[in-house]
């Protein structure tokens, strides 16, 4: 894609951050890269631990929604649906980072 901007050194278009990747901007780059990385590492992280936490103690995990006090209505299942959705929309999105 051309976006007739010069750039040094110019290396791609990347249509995440809809800006040509050069020289003046490798580090900015990389570290939207690592930071993307890293945070759906956590949400992938967290979504398996409350996973394991649902199948293996149950008790525990509904402890931990009426703790939360915002959700004391909601049926473990709600959010047990919703952590698969994020683990399934998320693991693509880290292993093509």
């Amino acid at each position: 894609r051309v976006c007739n901007k010069c750039v040094d050194v110019f290396d791609h278009h990347c249509i995440w951050i809809n800006n040509c990747v050069g020289r003046a901007n490798y580090r900015s780059f990389f570290a939207t890269i690592c930071a993307v990385v890293a945070m759906i590492g956590m949400i992938l992280g967290t979504c398996t631990f409350l996973l394991f936490l649902y199948f293996h103690d149950r008790e525990s995990f509904e402890q931990r929604l009426r703790d939360a006090g915002w959700v004391n209505d909601a049926p473990g299942e709600v959010f047990l649906v919703l952590l698969a959705f994020l683990g399934v929309v998320n693991v693509p999105l880290f292993v093509l980072d």
